[in-house]
C-alpha cells in the first residue's frame, strides 16, 4: 500500500496536540485547587511543548517507516553493496514536494545508475508516492535482473512486479509469466508457493471464459 505521508504528519500533529490537551487538563484542575494559575506565560509554553512534542512524534514515525522500508528491502540482514543515503530527498517528499523529489530522485538514479538499492528506492517512490506503476515497473524488472542485487531484493522485485500486472497494469498475460518466473527463480519460498496457487486459479479462470 503507498505511504500516506499526510497521514504520518497527521500522527506527529495528533501526537503533540494530545500532550496539549493533558497538560492543559493538569494545569487547570491544579489552578482549581489553588495551586497554580494558567497564565498566559503558561498558555504560550504549553503550545510550544505541544509543537515539539508533535514534531519529535513525527519524526520517530518517518524513521520507524524508513526502518522497516530496510527491512522490508533485506529482511535478512541480506544487503547490497552500497547504500546511499538520502535525506534531503526524503525531506522534500515529507513536504509533498513531489516535484522536486522527483528530480532528485533521477540525479540519484544517474549518478548510482547499477546501484541495486537506489533502483528499489527510485521504484517505491514511483509507485507509493506517484502512483505511477508504469514508470516502477521497468525499474523493478532491471533490479530482478541485477545479480549482485541480492537474493531477497530481486524475490522483492519479481513479486512486486506481479502485483503491478494483477493490480493497476491488469495484464493477466504477462502476470502469468512473471508468476511463473517467480517459481523458477525462487522455488522454495512462501512467495513461490503463493504464485503457484495464483496461476492454478488464473488457468482455471481462463478455462472456464473459453468454455
Amino acid at each position: 500500500m503507498p505511504v500516506n505521508f499526510d497521514k504520518v504528519s497527521g500522527s506527529g500533529v495528533f501526537g503533540g496536540l494530545t500532550l496539549m490537551g493533558a497538560t492543559a487538563t493538569v494545569l487547570i484542575f491544579v489552578g482549581a485547587l489553588g495551586g497554580a494559575w494558567l497564565g498566559r506565560f503558561q498558555v504560550v509554553g504549553l503550545l510550544a511543548v505541544g509543537y515539539i512534542a508533535g514534531a519529535i512524534t513525527h519524526r520517530a514515525i518517518l524513521k520507524a517507516t524508513g526502518h522497516a522500508v530496510e527491512r522490508t528491502l533485506a529482511p535478512r540482514g541480506e544487503t547490497t553493496p552500497y547504500r546511499p543515503t538520502f535525506s534531503g530527498i526524503e525531506t522534500l517528499e515529507v513536504r509533498g514536494d513531489l516535484v522536486a523529489a522527483e528530480t532528485a530522485w533521477a540525479e540519484a538514479l544517474a549518478r548510482h545508475p547499477g546501484n541495486a538499492y537506489v533502483l528499489m528506492r527510485v521504484a517505491e517512490f514511483h509507485l507509493r508516492l506517484k502512483q505511477d506503476a508504469l514508470v516502477a515497473l521497468p525499474l523493478y524488472e532491471r533490479i530482478r535482473e541485477l545479480p549482485d542485487a541480492g537474493r531477497e531484493l530481486r524475490r522483492y522485485a519479481s513479486q512486486k512486479i506481479v502485483d503491478l500486472y494483477l493490480g493497476p497494469l491488469a495484464d493477466e498475460g504477462r502476470a502469468m509469466v512473471a508468476l511463473r518466473r517467480l517459481i523458477e527463480g525462487f522455488p522454495e519460498s512462501r512467495e513461490a508457493a503463493e504464485a503457484r496457487d495464483a496461476l492454478a486459479r488464473l488457468k482455471a479462470a481462463r478455462r472456464d471464459a473459453e468454455g
